[in-house]
């Protein structure tokens, strides 16, 4: 019998791209160039030990993604505002309690402004660093001059070094999946609407333009989901490409109910396209093409005016063949108008999307926003972003509030304690700090492990190498490589020993020979700052922002529904148009829903097992208030079916079932209708591709009330001649896609409340499980144009 030889685990390495190994290589070169620099030119200790983390900060901590001349700019103002920043915390280092009530501040400010993604929350914990290093040292003012200088040369030899050394463009990888989104949608839609008038559509090149838009919308979500730095509100142009990502999800949720899921036109039945619907969807594809290649890095931007002006022909050119096929002596069976006009209807909802689409990638590539007036679409700015999250069921407000206390807690005890290097009970309570008291936990038993592993490891090779300097000068790049490398691409336990290694020769360097004694206060500072962060965590929020997830996504659907049933009030004339009020308030609460799965997905260990669900049940309350907007935008162009009568009521009828199932979905992840446990779907039964056969269609009865009394309208000859056909035209359009719509609803409310039954039997804040990279949901909407 021959034994075999055990296997070490080793260590998964998780780099594609090799992002963070170019990023390592960077550290090692910039930090190393720094310290010689000024170590042994400026002979000066203190400009030495910032120089050396400003470097290793900006290039670890910020490490700004973009195109090379946004990236440069971003690191030299970071850069500056860095050295007020290093002067703020010099100046308040004076007095303790300054101190403590400044490092609450900063922590506060870091973090909830950090909701703005993208450059500020690179930039934070960069920053963040600058003010505490001086205020821990305890030197006097007289030193600012020498921290100074060792931040402006560190920062300026990283901003050098991230733009010439092994740069890697994070952003163009978003942007070429977003273009290959661009290229799907724009096959799906010459193959379904633009084939020919008198065919019908390929239905295999439809269902292989779907399959790739699925793929192209994974990729973009691979790049964007849960990422922390991702662009979303500090700039026009990072607003932008959140809104373009926004409209991907919702290009695609749209597409699969109207080409996979429509219980009232099955896929095998697809009618032919109108020369008018042809035209229309030629422009389309052809903006989407143009999208794509702007993507792609060709100069020219897409322009809106074209698909504009076409949806206007469009329009009219629907609304007058409608009015000819009125009264009781036309040829056309009103049968064949009906039918005509639900094929129309998804194509128009696409060719609207698409022209948001091609606009938010115009604008994200620097070019200026091309839609007005009832085409435009209002994207929130910086100041409200941060405005929406004032309230303390807000996650983001919660967090900041746990990283203010925790920054100043730590700063506390590291300024009374009087422990050597006391910046590092601070970073040991920041890198620590989790969303609930249970990941914080977690991560403080890995960071005090590495750290303990570093130490061993750094004592085995002080005593080894000794006072040989050229030894430790050598090391210094390695250890500054692995501090780099190992948080990201191994394990954030790896991580801290790296760093662990680093700084003991950093320091040893600093104050040669090295001393066996700073792995022990490193570890010490680590344990200190551990136990700050269990203490915040527990006092704070325990359970973190998955505890918050159910409450605040029942919230945000039933606000989305109240601005939706507005909405249809408004249409169909029982009440004026849904004031501003309403909508704001709907806004607001799927944004703090959104917010709150976001931050979940970054908490992650504490339990999200069906991340994939939450991001559907987030992407329906986004989707809920688009479709407000645009029933809205219907009856400001005419299209009010009060005009047919008999239709209001089955419509109403209709809208009461959507209210129906929102509010349901809404109750059960409240907790206020517990689901029948025996009457919880399967998982298997909410499939990507489509509804079952019998759902996603307004109830039998009012479906055929509404085409009745459409019919009816449509043979009806009073007012024949009199110049009143267009008006009542406009009605039965209205009246066809008010139900479509409902019909669309319906679909996402169903696939709702399974999910909710489903998260319902789930405890969120105790399963531990992990998730695969999941969908993004869309950001909460801006007013829309038009259908």
């Amino acid at each position: 019998m021959r034994l075999r030889t055990p296997r070490l685990p080793s260590p998964h390495v998780a780099d594609p791209g090799r992002t963070v190994l170019r990023r390592a290589l960077r550290v090692a070169v910039v930090l190393t160039a720094a310290f010689l620099l000024l170590r042994y030119g400026v002979g000066s200790t203190a400009a030495t030990t910032f120089g050396a983390f400003s470097a290793f900060a900006l290039l670890v901590f910020a490490d700004f993604g973009g195109p090379l001349r946004r990236r440069f700019l971003a690191y030299a103002v970071a850069s500056v505002v860095g050295l007020g920043v290093v002067a703020f915390g010099q100046v308040v280092s004076g007095s303790l309690p300054v101190a403590v009530i400044a490092a609450f501040g900063v922590g506060f400010v870091v973090s909830y402004s950090a909701m703005l993604r993208g450059y500020v929350a690179a930039a934070g914990p960069a920053l963040q660093l600058g003010f505490v290093i001086p205020v821990t040292l305890q030197q006097p003012i007289a030193e600012l001059p020498q921290f100074l200088l060792g931040w402006a040369v560190g920062s300026a030899m990283a901003t050098v070094g991230a733009v010439v050394l092994w740069p890697v463009n994070r952003r163009s990888q978003l942007r070429r999946q977003a273009a290959r989104a661009c290229r799907s949608l724009a096959t799906v839609v010459r193959a379904r609407w633009a084939a020919a008038p008198a065919g019908t559509a390929d239905r295999d090149v439809v269902e292989e333009g779907l399959t790739e838009l699925d793929a192209a919308v994974a990729g973009v979500d691979q790049q964007y989901a849960g990422k922390p730095f991702r662009p979303a509100g500090a700039t026009v142009h990072e607003r932008a490409l959140m809104q373009l990502v926004d409209e991907l999800h919702r290009l695609k949720t749209f597409l699969h109910w109207a080409l996979r899921g429509r219980a009232d036109t099955p896929a095998a039945a697809d009618p032919p396209s109108t020369a008018a619907d042809a035209e229309l969807a030629t422009d389309t594809a052809a903006l989407l093409e143009r999208a794509a290649a702007s993507l792609d890095g060709r100069p020219e931007l897409p322009d809106v005016a074209g698909l504009a002006a076409a949806r206007s022909r469009h329009r009219d050119r629907t609304e007058a063949w409608v009015a000819g096929a009125m009264g009781p002596q036309t040829t056309t069976a009103p049968g064949a108008v009906v039918d005509r006009l639900a094929a129309a209807y998804p194509l128009r909802v696409t060719s609207m999307l698409s022209t948001l689409v091609a606009d938010r990638v115009a604008v994200s590539l620097g070019g200026r926003p091309m839609l007005d007036g009832a085409d435009s679409l209002p994207v929130p700015g910086a100041a409200e972003i941060l405005r929406a999250q004032l309230s303390l069921r807000s996650p983001w407000l919660r967090n900041a509030l746990r990283a203010g206390l925790g920054l100043a807690l730590a700063m506390a005890v590291a300024l009374l304690s009087g422990v050597q290097h006391g910046f590092w009970v601070v970073l040991g309570t920041l890198s620590v700090l989790r969303f609930d008291v249970l990941g914080t936990g977690r991560t403080a038993v890995q960071a005090i492990s590495g750290t303990a592993l570093g130490f061993g490891l750094g004592t085995l090779g002080i005593l080894l190498v000794g006072d040989h300097d050229v030894a430790l000068l050598i090391a210094l790049p390695v250890t500054a490589f692995a501090a780099a490398y190992a948080p990201a691409a191994i394990s954030f336990t790896i991580g801290q020993a790296g760093f662990t290694l680093f700084v003991i020769v950093l320091f040893g360097l600093m104050d040669y020979p090295p001393q066996l004694n700073t792995g022990v206060v490193r570890f010490v500072d680590i344990v200190l700052g551990a136990a700050v962060s269990l203490v915040v965590g527990m006092l704070l929020w325990p359970r973190g922002v998955a505890g918050q997830l159910r409450a605040s996504m029942a919230r945000g659907l039933r606000a989305s529904d109240s601005y939706l049933r507005a909405a249809f009030d408004g249409l169909l004339g029982r009440q004026p148009s849904p004031d501003d009020d309403v909508r704001r308030t709907a806004t607001a609460a799927v944004a703090q829903a959104t917010e709150t799965f976001d931050l979940a997905l970054m908490q992650r260990g504490p339990g999200l097992q069906h991340a994939d669900d939450w991001a559907r049940m987030a992407t329906t309350a986004s989707h809920v208030v688009t479709a407000a907007d645009l029933i809205t935008a219907t009856r400001q162009l005419g299209w009010a079916p009060a005009g047919v009568p008999g239709a209001a009521a089955a419509l109403a009828a209709g809208a009461d079932d959507v209210d129906g199932l929102l509010q349901e979905a809404a109750a059960v992840l409240a907790g206020a209708a517990p689901p029948d446990p025996v009457d919880a779907p399967d998982r298997t039964a909410l499939p990507n591709r489509a509804a079952p056969p019998d759902q996603g269609a307004v109830p039998d009865g009012a479906s055929r009330t509404i085409r009745s009394a459409v019919v009816a309208a449509l043979r009806d000859d009073t007012g024949a001649g009199t110049g009143d056909e267009r008006r009542r035209a406009r009605a039965v359009v209205g009246a066809i896609w008010a139900r479509d719509w409902l019909a669309h609803l319906a679909w996402l409310g169903e696939h709702c409340v399974a999910r909710a039954r489903l998260l319902a039997t789930e405890d969120v804040g105790e399963d531990r499980r992990p998730t695969p990279p999941v969908p993004q949901p869309a950001p909460p909407a801006g007013r829309s144009p038009g259908a």
